[in-house]
C-alpha cells in the first residue's frame, strides 16, 4: 500500500514539474458533517486540515490529518483521519472552478465506545472503534476570495469502517462494520 501511495505522489510531482505554470503550497482548512447512511447510521463531524502544493490551476494533492467525532444515538467515538487528497480543477471563470476530490487513507480510533454486560446469565464486553480505511470521492465548487485563497463547497460520500470487539464466555470476536455517510463540507483554501 505505502509502494502505491509512493508511486501516487511521484508521479503527480513530475506532472506538475512538466506544467509551465508555477507549483506552490497550497493549505485547506476543512469542517464538515456527514448524515450516516445504510445498517449503521452512525452522522459525523469533521475536522481536517490538508498541507499539499498546487501543481497548476487544474490539479492540487497534499496529505491530510484531521480529528472526526462520531455520534450514535448517545454514545460518541473519536478518530484521527491521516490521507492523501487529489484534487483536479475546472475553470469556469476567473473566480470560480468546479472540481473533483478523491481522500484516501487510515482513521485510527481516539475514543473507543465500550459497553458490557449479561444476556442468558453470560457476561460480555464490547468495544467499538473509528479505525481502518477511509475513502471519500467529492464534488464541489471553488470561489476565490483573494489572488491565492478561496472557498470551497462539496458535497460527498464518506467511507469507513467501524471494528467491533465483544469478549464473551473467554472467547473473542471481531468483525468490521461498513459506516458510510453522504457529507458536506466548506473550507478555506490558502
Amino acid at each position: 500500500m505505502r509502494k502505491h501511495f509512493l508511486l501516487l505522489a511521484l508521479l503527480l510531482m513530475a506532472c506538475g514539474t512538466a506544467s509551465a505554470q508555477k507549483t506552490r503550497y497550497q493549505g485547506e482548512f476543512q469542517v464538515g458533517y456527514a448524515f450516516g447512511i445504510g445498517d449503521n447510521k452512525i452522522d459525523r463531524l469533521s475536522i481536517h486540515m490538508i498541507n499539499g502544493v498546487r501543481f497548476n490551476p487544474y490539479l492540487s494533492t497534499g496529505i491530510g490529518i484531521g480529528i472526526d467525532y462520531y455520534d450514535d444515538h448517545g454514545t460518541s467515538m473519536f478518530s484521527l483521519p491521516l490521507f492523501v487528497n487529489l484534487k483536479g480543477y475546472i475553470p469556469l471563470s476567473k473566480g470560480v472552478s468546479l472540481f473533483a476530490s478523491f481522500d484516501l487513507g487510515y482513521s485510527v480510533a481516539l475514543k473507543n465506545e465500550e459497553a458490557s454486560g449479561k444476556v442468558d446469565y453470560v457476561s460480555y464486553n464490547a468495544k467499538m472503534g473509528m479505525k481502518g480505511l477511509m475513502l471519500t470521492p467529492a464534488i464541489g465548487a471553488s470561489f476565490k476570495v483573494a489572488e491565492q485563497n478561496a472557498i470551497h463547497l462539496s458535497v460527498g460520500y464518506d467511507i469507513k469502517t467501524a471494528t467491533l470487539d465483544v469478549t464473551a464466555l473467554d472467547q473473542k470476536a471481531s468483525s468490521t462494520l461498513k459506516c458510510n455517510a453522504i457529507g458536506i463540507k466548506m473550507g478555506f483554501t490558502f
